[in-house]
């Protein structure tokens, strides 16, 4: 019994517990053939299981932080070419960092989901719209385009029940995400404040330790909401 209680407590990190407690009732009838035989097919199974997650874990990490980071450097670079105005620098510094959170959920949600799924689909389309506002602010079509391609988007959306849920699970996704940021850039600034000198390598450790549970949460987010909204 206490095989079964940890075996289903591995599994439902990555599935629910339902599904869970039906795969270790199948593992504990064979169990007859040995604990060791026990515990290597519930190995298998896990990474079986875990293959998607994972995948979409390191997906979301990586690629969205490279994501995060080319929009940002696009927009420091432009704003030494264009010279916005305040309003501008405002609100495209907070469009991208918004677009760069989406992105993180479109590769988490695509490798996970799959392209199929309608999460993925809006998540993909308004990152994508995102973006091209973004990286052509100073046109001064661009964005009034972009702006009418969301609606559209939006709109589209609300007319089927999947893509009415795909929309509010992006956009909680991405306000948490805006709130954890938030929290945490304010917790590191104020370290950095009194003890950056004494403590600059942990410090930079902390931070990049910091993105990674950051993601890791992201990923958890968007899998609880998945599952409890859209399945």
């Amino acid at each position: 019994m206490r095989h079964g209680a940890c075996a289903e407590w591995i599994l439902t990190r990555f599935i629910d517990r339902q599904r869970a407690s039906s795969i270790v009732g199948d593992l504990i009838e064979e169990q007859q053939r040995g604990t060791v035989w026990f515990w290597l097919s519930l190995m298998g199974v896990t990474l079986s299981i875990a293959r998607r997650p994972l995948g979409g874990f390191l997906m979301a990490t990586f690629a969205g932080g490279s994501a995060i980071a080319a929009i940002q450097s696009k927009l420091f670079t432009s704003f030494v070419s264009h010279a916005p105005t305040d309003w501008q620098q405002s609100w495209t510094t907070t469009i991208g960092l918004l677009v760069g959170f989406v992105w993180i959920t479109t590769f988490y949600s695509t490798v996970r989901f799959g392209v199929k799924d309608p999460l993925t689909r809006s998540a993909v389309g308004f990152s994508l719209i995102g973006t091209v506002a973004i990286g052509m602010w100073w046109q001064p079509t661009v964005p009034i385009i972009a702006a009418t391609l969301g609606l559209l988007l939006f709109a589209t959306a609300m007319f089927f029940r999947d893509g009415r849920k795909a929309v509010a699970a992006i956009a909680i996704l991405t306000l948490t995400q805006c709130l954890v940021w938030m929290v945490g850039l304010t917790f590191f600034a104020t370290i950095a404040k009194y003890f950056f000198h004494s403590l600059e390598p942990i410090l930079k450790v902390l931070l990049f330790a910091g993105y990674f549970l950051l993601t890791w949460l992201i990923c958890a987010a968007c899998t609880w909401m998945h599952r409890t909204i859209l399945e």
